[in-house]
């Protein structure tokens, strides 16, 4: 069995044959002592000496130059790029028939060039070296034999090859690949062909690391080109759209055969917003989740993930995956900013706690579909009672029914409406398209069933319900003046109860005027002090004593006109002027009874009844309010007592009412239940409450006066006895009407029959005669 030989690289002596050197070394014998015939012989052998010398000589020379030669070849393959020109000119060199140039790891050779080997029967790889090649150390030179003994072949034993020789080709830090030649014929590779192998290896070795570090260079100068070029383009749009696209088209044009989606993270779900190379994702997919063969690199906004890019069947090696980290910097640094622009122009025309559009969006859109001639119907509508849920219950519950309605609405309107909020409760569906004249009726009155639900806020079950107004345009009509006359209309189902819708017609607008105009002197006449307390007395029927004062609000226009609350306190309760005149009759009454009590020399006046209404009651510091009030003045609490209205109590948090009431009570304060009977309280609830007396409606006085005999007015007096508390009737006009109301059983009556309210000096002066005659 012939072996592969390995020849030692210190291996320096003459290459002349042994037997010749020994020959040599030897020629010691003496010319003289030679006969003619040993003379001839001997110079025979120096001349055939010679001439092998000078065959060795001329070998060697012809195989330098050639080795120049190919030196010289290698040098110009890397810079002009064709490295597949190297296992031909080596394998001349050799007079080898076949040569192959693996590189790579040994478990991933992959052929880089070929001679005398078809690509069509010979792969390109990954081919793998054996062990015991890898395990060959790095010094070792050049191996030779017989193909069948060479542990490195990559199939050249299906070619003929009957003597190989290869070597191992070393890099700066590891093995970067193998140079293999074949020979076909018997013919040996020599030892001096495997010494010469290495030089060219080593020249090949470092052929091939220019050629890699010219290849890394043009790849990074490419991908700076491609950097810059995706940089500036993307600086050149805010729109995500388009800058997803670029980004997508980027990884496609450098990656041809790859695809690229981008999706964009929306609330909980995400939503693909570009593409390239679209096939390989498909329409219905539109969560990277869904993507299992995906890289996904990530677009974050400080720590939040704001959207990804989905990368599919992109290289494992090569420009396009030294770009993705570089890639993933710049898109994720353009797209954030985008993703912000976004963000700032959808927070320009959308509300922030809703996500609804807002008035600007909203005004957009109506004058667009103006403009264009549709059909236009506008609704605007107002949750009841949303005050006072959220000064009751606080504005986290209020913010969170808002968002709760708004997501109501928008799932009970038609597909092609626009709902929008405008602020506070406040909010607007366009009806747009055909028959929405017709139609925008049939979505108000969707509206109404849907919003009557109860709403599930904060573990309470909230009731509301909504005030719409209606206007339908014209051909005069602008943006402006069809939310105006849907204002209107909704202002008039506020006045007429609530929980209505009203269509706006031309008259209504001389009511909304006249409504705006109170509100204007309203306001006009708290700041110039033009406010005045009056007081009508509340008389015990069974004495005939003056028992409280009633306190009565008015104002005193411009013209000198007296103003009654009547006329104004609907429009203050809407416009929360309420609160301010509330605040200022508490203060103007405690203020009043402290100098009643100064002229009247320590007694007592009669205690003052104050109204609540709905707004007023809702308040979180009424009691407190209350009380520095009373402190402020030096009062006792007995002097106050509070009528709270009706439908102030049913509205509020039942909780809450009975809270508040008892409060009041024990504090030694006298509340009152004021229009008993007008609303839909029932006398289960009033025994809940614990007011001290019931102030009858209207209708039970009216009743009297039509018929004396009043059964039901008679039992509901009866009923509030038999609870506990005393009644009071209101608005009695004449003696026959007091007297049927004593004869019922009522405790205490005002009205006109009494005389008028009377102001602050005046009572003073009724109070200071009614002491000297019980004094007298």
């Amino acid at each position: 069995m012939v072996h592969l030989r390995r020849v030692r690289p210190h291996d320096r002596r003459n290459r002349l044959p042994q037997r010749d050197r020994g020959r040599t070394g030897a020629m010691t014998t003496d010319p003289e002592s030679m006969g003619a015939s040993g003379l001839r012989a001997e110079n025979a052998r120096l001349r055939e000496q010679l001439s092998r010398a000078e065959q060795h000589t001329d070998a060697v020379l012809l195989r330098t130059t050639r080795l120049a030669q190919v030196v010289t070849a290698l040098e110009q393959i890397g810079p002009s790029g064709r490295i597949n020109r190297i296992a031909g000119e080596v394998a001349q060199l050799f007079s080898a028939d076949i040569g192959l140039l693996l590189l790579g790891k040994p478990d991933a050779l992959m052929v880089a060039s070929r001679w005398g080997v078809p690509d069509d029967e010979l792969p390109d790889g990954p081919h793998r070296a054996p062990d015991p090649v890898v395990a060959t150390p790095t010094t070792e030179p050049a191996l030779v034999g017989p193909c069948g003994e060479a542990p490195l072949l990559c199939g050249l034993e299906n070619f003929d090859v009957r003597q190989v020789a290869w070597i191992r080709l070393h890099g700066p830090e590891e093995t970067t690949g193998y140079l293999l030649l074949g020979r076909q014929a018997e013919a040996p590779f020599t030892n001096s062909d495997a010494h010469e192998l290495r030089a060219v290896g080593a020249r090949v070795a470092l052929t091939v690391e220019n050629e890699k570090l010219q290849r890394r260079t043009q790849e990074q100068l490419e991908q700076l080109r491609i950097l810059h070029q995706l940089s500036m383009s993307l600086a050149g749009t805010v729109d995500l759209a388009e800058g997803g696209r670029l980004v997508a088209d980027t990884v496609v044009e450098v990656a041809p055969g790859a695809a690229a989606a981008l999706f964009r993270r929306n609330g909980q779900q995400w939503q693909r917003f570009a593409a390239a190379g679209a096939e390989v994702f498909p329409e219905h997919l539109d969560d990277p989740p869904d993507l299992e063969a995906a890289e996904l690199l990530s677009v974050r906004d400080g720590a939040e993930e704001v959207a990804v890019i989905a990368l599919c069947d992109v290289p494992a090696a090569g420009l396009a995956r030294a770009l993705l980290p570089h890639l993933r910097d710049a898109a994720g640094l353009a797209l954030g900013k985008m993703l912000l622009h976004e963000q700032t122009a959808r927070q320009a025309r959308h509300d922030a706690l809703t996500g609804l559009p807002n008035r600007e969006h909203l005004r957009q859109r109506l004058e667009t579909a103006l403009r264009q001639g549709r059909t236009v119907a506008v609704i605007f509508l107002d949750l009841d009672r949303f005050k006072l849920i959220n000064d009751s219950l606080g504005h986290d519950v209020g913010d969170e029914l808002l968002v709760e309605a708004a997501r109501r609405l928008s799932d009970t309107v038609r597909g092609r409406d626009l709902v929008a909020r405008l602020g506070g409760d406040e909010f607007v569906v366009l009806c747009e398209g055909p028959g929405s004249d017709d139609e925008a009726v049939s979505v108000a009155q969707r509206i109404a069933e849907r919003m009557a639900m109860p709403f599930e806020i904060a573990g309470t079950s909230l009731r509301i319900s909504t005030s719409q107004g209606l206007a339908i345009a014209g051909p005069a009509s602008t943006a402006q003046t069809l939310l105006r006359d849907a204002d209107a209309a909704m202002y008039l189902a506020k006045s007429r109860g609530r929980d209505r819708y009203e269509i706006f017609q031309d008259e209504l607008r001389v009511f909304v005027t006249g409504q705006l105009t109170v509100e204007q002197e309203l306001r006009a006449a708290l700041s110039q002090q033009r406010l005045q307390l009056w007081y009508e007395p509340v008389t015990d029927l069974r004495t005939g004593a003056v028992a409280a004062l009633s306190a009565r609000l008015h104002y005193e226009d411009e013209r000198g006109r007296c103003v009654p609350a009547a006329d104004f306190l609907s429009v203050a309760e809407e416009s929360e002027l309420i609160v301010e005149l509330g605040l200022w009759a508490l203060d103007s009454a405690c203020a009043h009874i402290a100098d009643w009590r100064a002229e009247l020399g320590g007694h007592e006046p009669p205690r003052v009844q104050l109204p609540l209404t709905t707004r007023q009651f809702a308040r979180e510091d009424l009691v407190s309010r209350i009380r520095q009030a009373l402190e402020a003045h030096d009062l006792p609490a007995t002097a106050l007592g509070f009528e709270i209205d009706e439908h102030a109590l049913l509205q509020a948090d039942e909780d809450r009412a009975r809270h508040v009431v008892g409060e009041l009570r024990r504090l030694g304060m006298h509340p009152a239940l004021d229009g008993f009977g007008a609303g839909s309280a029932s006398l289960t609830r009033l025994k809940g409450w614990a007011v001290r007396s019931v102030t009858l409606g209207d209708e039970f006085a009216r009743e009297l006066h039509e018929d004396p005999d009043a059964p039901v007015t008679r039992a509901m007096v009866q009923l509030v006895h038999d609870l506990g508390r005393e009644v009071t009737a209101q608005r009695v006009g004449d003696p026959a009407q007091l007297e049927a109301l004593r004869q019922a059983g009522c405790d205490y009556a005002r009205g006109r029959v009494f005389g008028p309210p009377q102001p602050p000096g005046e009572i003073a002066a009724s109070l200071r005669e009614q002491l000297s005659l019980t004094t007298g």
